[in-house]
C-alpha cells in the first residue's frame, strides 16, 4: 500500500467530520435510508443514522473521493482492502439501532476492529496513526472506544465478516485438559484477583497479543491459555505485586464430577438389577432343596383296568379232585 501517497494526497477528504459526528451524536439525529452509491454494495438501502438531513450527501462525496484514491493505489494489500473498505462504509454510514427508542447509531464490533487494525491492516494503520496529515483528514475507528464484546451495548454491533477465532461462549463453564480451547467468561483467578485485559500492558507488560493468539481479540480480560503454555486457563492480574495466576481448577473438577454423575448411574443401576435377579434365583433354589421330596404315583395306563378284568374273566376254574379212600389207608 502506497500509504504515503494515498493518505497525504492534497484532496480534502474531510472524513474527520464523520468521526466527530460518530463521537458526538445527539438524540435528535435522523434515521434515513441510504441513498448513495459508494457503499451500496455493503449497505444497500438499509436505514442509517445521520446527524442531520443533509449530512449523508456530504459524507458520500468525501468517502467517494477516498475510495477513488484507494482504488488507484497499487500498494494496498488485498487482505486489508477486503475488509477495510466495508469497515469505513459502516463507520461513515452506521446502521440505525432499531432496538433504541431514539435514533442511535450502531457501533462496529470491537473484536473485528482489533483484527483489522492489528492483523489485516497492521502496516497501513501504523503509518496512518503516526502521520499528522492523515489524522487531520481521516479519522479511523478507535477500537478501544467500542464496547466490549460481551457487554449489552455490543449485542447489536455491526459485523463485516472478518474470519474470527472461536467466539466467546458465556455458557462455557468447564474446560478439558489444559483448557487451550476454553472460551468462557471467567475473569477472576482462583485467589480472587481480577484479570488484566489482554490488550493492556499495565500493570504487567507481556508479549501475548491478538496478532499471535486470535482468542485474545476483543480487549477482554477472560482467562485463556494462549499457546497452551500452562496447565490451565490463566491471566495477568491487576495486582501489581502478583503477575499471573490460573483461574479456578474447580471448573475442571466439576467437569470430571459431571462425567461421574453420568457414568455411575449408568453402571450401578444395571448392576443392581442383575444382582437382584441373582438373589431371587438363589432364594428359589434354596426353597426347593429344603422341601421334602414328593413321591411320584405310578401313572395309570389307559385301558389297563379293562385288560385285567378281561384276564380275570377268562381264568380256568379248577375243580377240587377226590382222593380215593384206599389211598388214605396207605398213609
Amino acid at each position: 500500500m502506497n500509504v504515503g501517497g494515498m493518505w497525504s494526497d492534497p484532496i480534502h477528504l474531510d472524513l474527520v467530520t464523520v468521526g466527530q459526528a460518530r463521537d458526538e451524536y445527539e438524540e435528535d439525529g435522523f434515521c434515513q435510508p441510504y441513498r448513495g452509491i459508494a457503499c451500496a454494495r455493503f449497505i444497500g438501502n438499509r436505514t442509517i443514522y445521520m446527524e442531520s438531513l443533509h449530512m449523508q450527501g456530504e459524507i458520500e462525496n468525501q468517502i467517494t473521493a477516498a475510495f477513488t484514491m484507494i482504488g488507484t493505489s497499487s500498494h494496498l494489500s488485498d487482505k486489508c482492502s477486503q475488509f477495510a473498505i466495508p469497515s469505513l462504509c459502516h463507520y461513515a454510514f452506521p446502521y440505525c439501532d432499531e432496538t433504541s427508542p431514539a435514533p442511535k447509531p450502531r457501533d462496529l464490533c470491537r473484536d473485528e476492529c482489533e483484527i483489522l487494525e492489528n492483523v489485516l491492516c497492521q502496516t497501513e494503520y501504523i503509518f496512518a496513526r503516526s502521520n499528522p496529515m492523515i489524522l487531520m483528514r481521516l479519522k479511523l475507528p478507535n477500537c478501544e472506544d467500542l464496547p466490549q464484546p460481551d457487554s449489552p451495548e455490543a449485542v447489536n454491533c455491526i459485523r463485516i465478516g472478518i474470519p474470527m477465532a472461536d467466539p466467546i461462549n458465556k455458557n462455557h463453564k468447564c474446560y478439558n485438559s489444559t483448557g487451550v480451547d476454553y472460551r468462557g467468561t471467567v475473569s477472576v483467578t482462583r485467589s480472587g484477583r481480577q484479570c488484566q485485559p489482554w490488550n493492556s500492558q499495565y500493570p504487567h507488560t507481556h508479549t501475548f497479543t491478538a496478532i499471535r493468539y486470535p482468542e485474545l481479540n476483543g480487549g477482554h480480560s477472560y482467562c485463556r491459555n494462549p499457546g497452551n503454555q500452562k496447565d490451565a486457563p490463566w491471566c495477568f492480574t491487576l495486582d501489581e505485586n502478583f503477575k499471573s495466576e490460573i483461574y479456578y481448577k474447580d471448573a475442571k473438577e466439576k467437569n470430571k464430577m459431571e462425567i461421574l454423575y453420568i457414568l455411575v448411574p449408568s453402571v450401578t443401576i444395571p448392576l443392581a438389577i442383575a444382582l437382584l435377579f441373582f438373589f431371587i434365583c438363589i432364594c428359589r433354589n434354596n426353597q426347593k432343596s429344603s422341601s421334602p421330596p414328593v413321591q411320584r404315583q405310578p401313572k395309570h395306563v389307559r385301558g389297563q383296568n379293562v385288560e385285567m378284568s378281561m384276564l380275570n374273566a377268562y381264568k380256568p376254574k379248577v375243580s377240587p379232585q377226590l382222593v380215593p379212600a384206599s389211598t388214605l389207608c396207605c398213609l
